[in-house]
């Protein structure tokens, strides 16, 4: 989460691509997950521009007034073209 007086500066997007990197260098998970509510536009793109690909949207319940309850589920794998081994 990134604090609503530093919103849309590149901060959440520069260490989700970092965290992204860890695992691509560090890790040998064979899939990692970005999760966001459907509303939340701005939490949707920094996947998309990461190269992650909207694997699934999972129904629940709203746990804030701004969210659907929809979850979209990105996600990255090694086997396609997301890192080592």
């Amino acid at each position: 989460w990134v604090c609503v007086d530093h919103v849309r500066r590149g901060h959440a997007t520069r260490a989700a691509g970092a965290l992204t990197r860890l695992w691509r260098d560090e890790r040998s998970e064979a899939r990692i997950e970005i999760r966001c509510d459907e509303a939340n536009a701005a939490s949707a793109a920094i996947p998309m521009k990461l190269g992650y690909d909207l694997e699934r949207i999972v129904d629940g319940e709203p746990e804030a007034r701004a969210e659907t309850g929809r979850t979209m589920v990105w996600a990255l794998r090694r086997d396609a073209g997301g890192g080592r081994g």
